[in-house]
């Protein structure tokens, strides 16, 4: 009874993450054939390889490609990298043959188009009585916004001073944003700031690049 009620158990689990899903569609025409792998609802789910014209191993959702995995073409020619419900979406690479020439393509991709070389990341290039700097991308309009904090405490700076090499600033209270930026995007930035005892007033001075458009948070600790 005991080795019953175990294989009981274990059987709608083998159903559900079997890699044998004959029942389990592929919404892909190129893909359409042979499938092993996760299945939800009758369709791809999880990890798993399809085999049609094209063959794919990776991530599935909702019979598409989607998270991280690998695309090789009849052709031969090869992507591994991410994929939003079927398209190539987020840092990859291809490499194949095209119009005529071996061709290697690393970087960002947008909705299945290869957009570039994925951006370097924020550089600072002069920090001075600055302890840390935090670069954070939240979205895509083009603007900044600038706080400053000691020792996680929002920190009430004395004679800021922005040089930016585009934008248009506007003050709200502790924080300072920068919209309609282009970039590259360079800024200095000069204030005081008090040491943790509020006995000392020092000089500071930071001074960064921004490569990647969008939106960003910089957080600036004393």
């Amino acid at each position: 009874m005991k080795t019953l009620l175990v294989l009981l158990l274990i059987i709608p689990i083998v159903r559900l993450y079997g890699q044998d899903n004959g029942d389990c569609k592929v919404l892909m025409p190129s893909l359409n054939g042979d499938y092993h792998g996760g299945c939800k609802k009758g369709l791809a789910q999880g990890q798993g390889t399809a085999t049609g014209t094209d063959t794919y191993s990776g991530g599935f959702r909702n019979g598409y490609p989607n998270g991280s995995g690998i695309y090789t073409w009849s052709s031969g020619n090869v992507y591994k990298g991410d994929w939003f419900m079927g398209k190539r979406d987020g840092n990859g690479v291809f490499t194949g043959h095209m119009d005529g020439k071996d061709t290697v393509m690393a970087g960002v991709w947008k909705h299945d188009i290869y957009i570039g070389p994925k951006p370097s990341p924020p550089k600072v290039t002069t920090k001075y009585n600055v302890v840390s700097t935090s670069f954070v991308r939240n979205g895509d309009a083009n603007k900044i916004t600038i706080s400053f904090y000691q020792n996680a405490i929002v920190n009430f700076i004395e004679s800021l001073e922005i040089t930016a090499s585009s934008g248009n600033e506007v003050q709200s209270g502790n924080y300072t944003n920068i919209y309609d930026i282009r970039f590259p995007f360079n800024c200095k930035i000069n204030y005081q700031s008090w040491n943790s005892l509020k006995t000392q007033l020092y000089d500071c001075i930071l001074e960064f690049e921004i490569y990647e458009p969008g939106s960003w948070d910089l957080r600036v600790g004393n």
